[in-house]
């Protein structure tokens, strides 16, 4: 329709379901935390098996490190349980690659630092940072990464390996670097596959919200209408029924006037009940674009001749301009000017102002009564009104169509009675 609320802003997807990572959920921080304990797996593979080829090592420090990391790895498993399915995970994902690259840190530090072969796998953290959090979170783990390799680069235990004959300590760093490659490429390659399709599952899901989102948002549209429409039903059937009982009691002298009138009054209906259909069109495109200073000038007239008794002063300010006005906005209109009649019915007064004009891209509506007051007060709930004291059914109406629309609707106490103001948006259609 004319307004687009805040929700509808939810349910729009990228056409890259990669992007939907931008902000990670449950199932990515799973992925991640798996991704971790393999890593703890590893490490505990790779220290026996340098134990069993008798490398000297500091063990004791490595087996501490290697520990803690595996009890983190475990409280964060169970802290998992804990976190609702779609929640935002940026933080917690954070965290955990900055534990990942604290316990490398350690890892290359008793290990020859910058020039153990598996240095590179400081690649892995920032791979998947860049993948699933924000630019500065991922950022920060960039950095994070770099400050730690450049202080391996001065401050390690250098490798036993790396004392003894230039031959075999390169062969021993070719080996290391080939079984980092291959490790990397596993963990990248699983990772990154799993996390494409989390990513397109997540897509998937949101494009479903989005659809069912509109669909829910058409039928409220054309809810809002058909209640407003009814609503404004009830004075030319009204009128239909006076002109019935009397054309009744006298069948044989048919007055011309009267059958006019009935006419009139079912040509309203009918435009009412088509104004319903017309909102079955979802958007604001659904609407039938007219030159809005005639349109509101011939509701305005098709108005008073339904309330002839009231003495209607018309100030059409609008230009002359091809819009797209919601149907809901006509009929708050005549709700406004049927609440105005009846303020003043009560009162004795007799006059109702209407002002038309433009604000911005709104159209701006006033409707002011000679009832004396006291000021409508809109409530969140349909309440027994009797007129002119509270906010009934045909204002609660014309609140929640304004409010779908992103409009407005403002009472306040003028001189000799109420002050309506009513702003709605308007969709030019050609230039003014």
């Amino acid at each position: 329709m004319a307004g687009k609320s805040g929700l509808s802003r939810l349910f729009v997807t990228s056409d890259d379901p990669l992007e939907e990572l931008g902000y990670p959920n449950r199932a990515t921080l799973r992925l991640v935390l798996a991704l971790h304990a393999i890593e703890s797996l590893a490490q505990v593979v790779l220290i026996g098996s340098l134990v069993l080829v008798g490398l000297a090592l500091p063990y004791g420090s490595l087996l501490v490190v290697v520990l803690a990391y595996a009890l983190w790895n475990t409280g964060s498993w169970l802290a998992l349980r804990r976190v609702v399915a779609d929640a935002d995970c940026s933080a917690a994902l954070t965290l955990q690659l900055v534990v990942e690259t604290l316990a490398l840190t350690l890892l290359l530090y008793f290990t020859g630092g910058a020039t153990n072969p598996f240095v590179s796998l400081f690649l892995v953290p920032m791979a998947v940072a860049a993948l699933c959090l924000p630019l500065l979170r991922a950022s920060v783990i960039a950095l994070l990464a770099a400050i730690a390799y450049t202080a391996l680069l001065f401050l390690f235990q250098p490798l036993a390996a790396q004392h003894v004959h230039d031959a075999a300590a390169f062969n021993f760093h070719v080996l290391g670097m080939w079984l980092n490659f291959l490790a990397s490429g596993i963990l990248l390659l699983v990772f990154i596959g799993l996390l494409a399709r989390i990513a397109r599952q997540r897509a998937a899901r949101l494009n479903l919200l989005r659809e069912q989102y509109l669909r829910d948002e058409q039928v409220v549209a054309m809810g809002g209408v058909a209640a407003g429409a009814a609503h404004s039903l009830a004075t030319p059937l009204s009128t239909i029924g006076v002109v019935l009982d009397e054309l009744a009691e006298n069948p044989a002298q048919v007055d011309a006037t009267l059958v006019e009138t009935a006419r009139e009054q079912l040509a309203v209906c009918r435009t009412r009940l088509a104004e319903v259909l017309q909102a079955t069109h979802s958007g604001r495109e659904g609407n039938t674009a007219s030159p809005l200073r005639e349109a509101l000038e011939v509701l305005a007239r098709q108005w008073h001749r339904m309330r002839p008794e009231v003495d209607l002063r018309v100030d059409n300010q609008l230009p002359e301009r091809v819009v797209s006005l919601d149907p809901a906005v006509r009929h708050g209109i005549l709700t406004l000017l049927d609440n105005a009649a009846d303020a003043n019915s009560q009162r004795g007064g007799n006059r109702v102002a209407l002002c038309l004009s433009m604000q911005d891209d709104n159209l701006r509506v006033t409707v002011a009564d000679e009832g004396g007051g006291p000021v409508p007060r809109l409530r969140a709930e349909a309440v027994r009104s009797s007129k002119p004291d509270g906010a009934g059914m045909g204002l609660l109406i014309l609140r929640s169509n304004l409010d779908r629309l992103g409009g407005s609707l403002q009472f306040e106490a003028d001189h000799r009675g109420t002050l309506a103001l009513l702003l709605a948006p308007v969709l030019t259609t050609e230039p003014p």
